[in-house]
């Protein structure tokens, strides 16, 4: 099991260290971080909402006036861990999508806080598709941004929204791992296709 866990760890590693590459010059990740558009927003918990030209998610992940990260709980030594990532799964065919956030727990660096605008800049936004035996990097810019107790996960282009919801799915699948427990808590969510 401890060898299982160390090869998913260097996955993990490998999978960051592509999308971290990839960089925001070929807008395959962006960290692009908006202010807080919380205030007022509407929407209920647990939203996928596709337009032509856009994608939009809302996630829930509860309410602190202050995130912790690189938690000394979290840390393996010699290691760079998963310690938070909230994600949007998409099954398109046979291709699946998935694009949100990550933030590693490494093993050097010494535990920090802030809002959640400071968490989401200290970690990075990935975009990723697998079709068959291929996988890598979706070429799509998304933005992950705070929105009081949720996280607003998007997708722009009218391209990019015809590559990945071309078959319609009913529904996407929201990913949330965050201390202190860790868990990978999955949740189906119904897309609503607007005009």
């Amino acid at each position: 099991m401890k060898h299982l866990i160390h090869f998913f760890a260097l996955f993990l590693i490998i999978v960051s260290i592509v999308a971290v590459g990839a960089g925001e010059s070929n807008a395959l990740v962006s960290n692009k971080v908006k202010g807080v558009v919380g205030a007022g927003v509407k929407d209920k918990p647990l939203t996928a909402f596709v337009t032509a030209d856009k994608a939009r998610f809302l996630l829930p992940i509860g309410g602190k006036d202050s995130w912790r990260w690189n938690l000394e709980s979290g840390k393996q030594s010699g290691f760079i861990t998963l310690e938070y990532e909230w994600a949007v799964e998409i099954e398109n065919g046979p291709t699946l999508y998935r694009f949100g956030f990550r933030r590693m727990n490494k093993d050097e660096e010494p535990q920090q806080s802030g809002d959640l605008a400071a968490l989401i800049k200290a970690g990075f936004v990935t975009s990723w598709q697998v079709s068959g035996n291929w996988q890598g990097p979706f070429e799509a810019e998304v933005i992950v941004e705070p929105a009081g107790e949720n996280i607003i996960i998007s997708i722009s282009g009218k391209e990019n929204i015809r590559k990945v919801f071309s078959s319609r799915p009913k529904k996407v699948k929201f990913i949330k791992i965050q201390p202190p427990v860790g868990d990978r808590v999955v949740q189906d969510v119904l897309v609503m296709y607007k005009k």
